[in-house]
């Protein structure tokens, strides 16, 4: 009597499903670099990383789930973790940015003019005050 396996256990993947995780696996990359490219456009464009990682994070969880079911591939598995984790770190930081959006483009405005270490001193100051300022509603 041979006993048969429940249809989400690992087993042996053949070629057509080595390679579908190859594509997934590919599209998920390319998303996660596009999203931690897209960070370093300045404000308003850095907001395309929002949508961007969001489909990064889908992919990555979707890819996740069909390379656990074949077998050998817990390397594989916990790079997709580390790629899901870091483009929402991407995500978040920048839907941050976008509720602080005013007091991030000042800052940025001040930063691209600032010629001294002391007024870029004064930029991440005024920054901060003004972040406090909108955080506590003074």
């Amino acid at each position: 009597m041979t006993a048969t396996r429940p249809p989400d256990s690992k087993r042996p993947a053949s070629t057509e499903e080595l390679l579908a995780n190859a594509a997934r696996l590919r599209g998920t990359v390319m998303l996660v670099l596009a999203a931690s490219i897209l960070t370093l456009l300045p404000l308003p464009w850095k907001f395309l990383t929002i949508p961007v990682g969001i489909l990064a994070i889908i992919s990555g969880i979707r890819t996740l789930l069909k390379s656990r079911r074949i077998e050998g591939m817990g390397f594989v598995n916990a790079t997709i973790v580390i790629a899901v984790v870091g483009c929402l770190m991407f995500t978040v930081s920048v839907t941050l940015q976008g509720i602080f959006f005013q007091p991030t483009m000042d800052y940025q405005t001040c930063v691209t003019q600032s010629l001294t270490s002391r007024s870029l001193e004064q930029c991440a100051r005024d920054f901060n005050d003004s972040l406090m300022n909108q955080v506590l509603g003074r």
